[in-house]
């Protein structure tokens, strides 16, 4: 079995025995799934396994509210909030509470194992309705100016040093901690004390409201563009 060590131990984390078999056989090509079928053993996994990503059914923990919690104690965990139905209000939630993406319940095997493998190399994963409706609720809030981060007037973002501003720029052109330093030629330590610096000052929780951001005020609209 060809497992890339690079992604580090994932743990899946779900209270359906079937859906717990189905994703440990979907990521076994990437890595060494670790499994949780309870709160009890999620706290025992991320703990001994000290894992990079989780994939994570919002049902064990009792939807988004339970997933805020995880992210304060573990920010650094990059978490896949899986739901199971298609509600839109519930996707947009997971990934304010920190959330790294979303998935349903229903993807296939090739699918989870793209997101998983994207989001553990700090990449992002949610639907373009999600974005969409995220971008929404950021402009909305004002958070997000209706200009480039470039330019000179007063926005939103202008509370962030030179520096944040790189580094939120380069976030929002889907870069990972380890690129960001080798562009800025600084540590990964460092560009995750930007970053959280960055989320305290605009009231983010991760990588993914921020990149949206960013290409929101990028864009001047609430309009999600690739």
């Amino acid at each position: 079995m060809d497992i890339d060590r690079t992604l580090g131990p994932i743990v899946v984390a779900t209270a359906d025995p079937h859906l717990l078999r189905r994703w440990v056989e979907a990521l076994a090509p990437l890595a060494e799934p670790r499994t949780a079928a309870s709160v009890r053993e999620l706290e025992i996994a991320i703990r001994n396994h000290r894992p990079i990503s989780l994939l994570l059914d919002l049902d064990l923990i009792g939807g988004p509210r339970g997933l805020g919690q995880i992210h304060q104690t573990y920010p650094d965990l990059r978490v896949m909030a899986v739901t199971a139905d298609d509600s839109l209000e519930e996707a947009v939630a997971a990934i304010k509470a920190g959330a790294h993406g979303h998935l349903h319940r229903g993807a296939e095997a090739s699918l989870v194992r793209r997101a998983v493998r994207l989001m553990s190399e700090d990449g992002l994963w949610a639907e373009r309705r999600v974005l969409e409706a995220i971008i929404f609720q950021l402009v909305s809030n004002d958070t997000s100016p209706p200009s480039s981060l470039a330019d000179g007037g007063k926005t939103g973002l202008d509370v962030l040093s030179e520096r944040e501003r790189e580094v939120a720029n380069l976030v929002s052109d889907g870069l990972c901690y380890k690129s960001i330093a080798r562009r800025l030629d600084i540590s990964e330590n460092t560009v995750r004390n930007h970053l959280r610096n960055i989320y305290r000052k605009l009231g983010l929780t991760g990588m993914l409201q921020l990149g949206l951001l960013v290409r929101a005020a990028r864009a001047g609209s609430t309009a999600y563009r690739h």
